[in-house]
């Protein structure tokens, strides 16, 4: 009798010892990224918030902070010069009253005697900043001069465009790099040199994809993407991303509806 209890007690041991480690185990792996870094759920904690999957037009953009302290600047010949203030030069050749209307608004940054009888005028255009991008060469193949350039400056959009792009590489950590020369057009003077602007190269367009809001993706540690369905967690393939909108390439249907976590 006394081995009987004996055994059932040692089974007992066992099965609660066995119990505990597939809990240990379960708990330890399971949140450690094996699956998903959170426990499956028994029932999925949604909020309100769902998102009607839908296809559309998707930009691939480069985008980059910078910020400008370098005017673009004009040169041009006058003869004669009668006077010369902060802004404008006068010449025998204009008109006297007016100065020469060069379409340029900013200080005078040198007068160069030709020695022909002319003069060369360099002035800074308060109206045009220029600033130089370094992109790194995997999005060369997308740049031209007829490349979508668009500037921002707190909520004022400003536009811009590539003035030239320089066959020379630029090495940065054994990393190339094209230099990019940018003209931004300063809408009723709004910037002032040294203020930060964001800057948004549109690369190439992809139409008619999948595509979610971005607050609706999430990774697990992994570095696997998904969603959470009504019922299901679907694993999905993430392309490319720009204003709030990420590209799903796989694993996704138009017209299914996912949700936000809690």
């Amino acid at each position: 009798m006394k081995s009987k209890i004996r055994f059932f007690l040692v089974i007992f041991i066992i099965s609660i010892i066995f119990i505990f480690i597939v809990k240990y185990l379960n708990n330890h792996y399971y949140n450690k990224g094996f699956e998903l870094d959170y426990p499956y759920p028994e029932s999925f904690p949604f909020t309100y918030d769902s998102y009607s999957i839908k296809r559309g037009d998707i930009d691939l953009t480069y985008e980059e902070k910078i910020q400008i302290n370098t005017f673009k600047t004009c040169k041009y010949t006058v003869s004669s010069i009668t006077n010369i203030d902060f802004y404008k030069i006068y010449a025998l050749n204009e008109s006297l009253a007016d100065g020469i209307n060069t379409n340029c608004y900013g200080p005078i940054i040198s007068v160069t005697d030709l020695e022909n009888g002319t003069y060369q005028i360099v002035q800074d255009d308060y109206s045009l900043f220029f600033v130089e991008l370094l992109i790194p060469i995997k999005y060369e193949i997308y740049i031209n001069e007829n490349t979508e350039i668009i500037s921002y400056f707190d909520f004022y959009e400003f536009a811009s465009k590539i003035e030239y792009i320089d066959v020379k590489y630029t090495v940065i950590n054994d990393n190339n790099y094209l230099p990019v020369g940018v003209v931004i057009y300063n809408k009723d003077n709004i910037l002032k040199k040294n203020a930060i602007i964001n800057l948004h190269i549109k690369l190439s367009t992809r139409k008619d994809v999948i595509k979610i809001p971005r607050d609706f993706l999430y990774k697990n540690n992994l570095n696997q993407y998904y969603v959470y369905g009504e019922n299901d967690i679907f694993y999905v393939t993430k392309g490319i991303e720009s204003k709030g909108y990420v590209e799903i390439k796989e694993g996704l249907k138009e017209n299914e509806r996912i949700y936000k976590k809690e």
